[in-house]
């Protein structure tokens, strides 16, 4: 039983790897490194599908609005369509700013916004604060029966933008953890090597549907300021963050 679970968390681990270091791609933290890219606005599309066992298939679809300014600001806009009883969609938006070192967010669902003001420097970090699979993040690991495989795709222009990819699949061979046939879990991550952003990502798994994160429209150059500030009726409540919370 340790056994398999270990082939499992080792694939997981592999898988999620692959899917951190696109979300840091993305630029939603203070430069780490690298540093990010130029300033842009984008539309983003979400849409999971969940297969059950009986054949049944739902499906997940959100709508992500995003920018990012000459001084690395970063917002995101993720709207969700109204789901049951519910007559209208919810929207959940998200500031960073690396300059002022803080995060504000706010929902449709109320009129209070949250500045979150974070430390300059965590202890460890070198001034860097790196999303998942950043800077300290965590990796690809482990040394289970999980076979892992890595393909550099050929360059593609997504929304307009010169885009490099990688393709991962993990395979757990038979028998491994009771399968009667290879468990095949494949991961595509497209960036752009210009604006440094995750631009297209798609994955299909036996076990988590299939899953697809694309931008559908994208205008380089300096967004609206005005997305980057609290909507003018809403109040603004502050907390601090300190070092190891």
């Amino acid at each position: 039983m340790a056994h398999r679970f270990g082939v499992i968390f080792t694939a997981a681990l592999l898988i999620a790897g692959a899917t951190a270091t696109a979300q840091a791609q993305r630029g939603f933290g203070f430069p780490g490194g690298g540093g990010f890219g130029g300033p842009y606005t984008a539309t983003v599309t979400n849409t999971s599908l969940e297969k059950l066992t009986d054949g049944t298939t739902i499906t997940h679809n959100s709508t992500i609005a995003e920018a990012r300014d000459a001084e690395g600001r970063t917002y995101r806009s993720v709207t969700t369509p109204p789901t049951g009883s519910s007559s209208t969609g919810v929207t959940h938006t998200t500031v960073f700013d690396p300059v002022a070192h803080t995060i504000t967010e706010w929902s449709s669902t109320s009129t209070t916004a949250t500045l979150i003001q974070l430390p300059t420097n965590p202890p460890g970090n070198h001034g860097n604060w790196g999303g998942p699979g950043g800077p300290g993040g965590p990796g690809p690991r482990g040394n289970g029966k999980a076979q892992v495989t890595k393909t550099t795709l050929s360059p593609q222009s997504i929304a307009g933008v010169n885009a490099t990819g990688v393709k991962t699949v993990v395979t757990i061979p038979t028998g491994a953890e009771g399968n009667s046939a290879p468990l095949v879990s494949t991961r595509e991550v497209w960036t752009s090597p210009d604006l440094k952003i995750l631009l297209l990502e798609k994955s299909d798994s036996p076990r988590d549907g299939s899953h697809k994160t694309e931008v559908t429209s994208l205008t380089p150059g300096a967004p609206d300021s005005a997305l980057f500030q609290v909507p003018s009726n809403y109040t603004v409540k502050t907390e601090t963050r300190h070092h190891g919370h």
